[in-house]
């Protein structure tokens, strides 16, 4: 095998796409095509050939890592949940893309790029700061499932949460059943707050406090 050609991507610059025999076989970044010091002319025997095609598609992966993190913060479970998908829809080898996944992560929390406690903090404040706040319960469904370990979500203060985002939605919602339905605003508020994730006992002061002041 020999490698006939190496130009750069018109949109990524700083990545190069590999011809072997005239035919396009994988992408490098520039830092990795130096570590491979790859060169055009260059005789590849089939060992090292799925040595660096190996590493082409970890540094790929990390590549899209970096670029999915670039929206926001993520779990771990997210960034290798994104991987296998983009795996999956390549028709990549999926051995070869369980095996890079715990290396992607373990490089992104060593440039403290990915930390499931960061995470959780930053998570719970957008859910439950919302137009629509989510409760306790909810908040601690959706961490659970963005991979969040158990031990993580209980050094979280749910409760002073709670008490900051119930009391203003509780008294929009029972104003609005209110004008509809007097005699239903409560129970209709209850079923609203309990299904946003609230406890039963918060979401009965919240409503008590909103029925006092309307």
């Amino acid at each position: 095998m020999k490698v006939t050609r190496i130009s750069p991507q018109k949109n990524k610059k700083d990545r190069f796409n590999i011809f072997i025999d005239e035919k396009y076989t994988f992408s490098l970044s520039s830092l990795e095509l130096i570590k491979q010091c790859l060169a055009v002319g260059d005789e590849i025997q089939p060992d090292r050939f799925r040595e660096i095609k190996k590493k082409a598609l970890e540094d790929l992966f990390y590549e899209k890592s970096l670029n999915f993190l670039s929206y926001r913060i993520r779990s771990q479970k997210e960034i290798s949940d994104y991987l296998i998908r983009y795996s999956i829809r390549k028709k990549l080898d999926k051995s070869e893309t369980i095996e890079f996944v715990p290396k992607i992560l373990e490089r992104l929390k060593k440039a403290k790029l990915i930390n499931d406690k960061e995470f959780s903090i930053w998570y719970t404040k957008q859910l439950s700061s919302s137009k629509t706040p989510k409760g306790t319960y909810a908040i601690k469904s959706e961490l659970f499932k963005k991979g969040v370990s158990r031990k993580i979500i209980d050094t979280i203060d749910f409760k002073a949460l709670d008490k900051v985002s119930i009391g203003n939605l509780a008294d929009i919602k029972y104003k609005k059943y209110k004008k509809n339905n007097p005699n239903l605003a409560k129970q209709k508020t209850l079923q609203y707050l309990m299904g946003r994730g609230f406890s039963f006992d918060d979401a009965i002061d919240a409503i008590d406090s909103a029925a006092d002041g309307g």
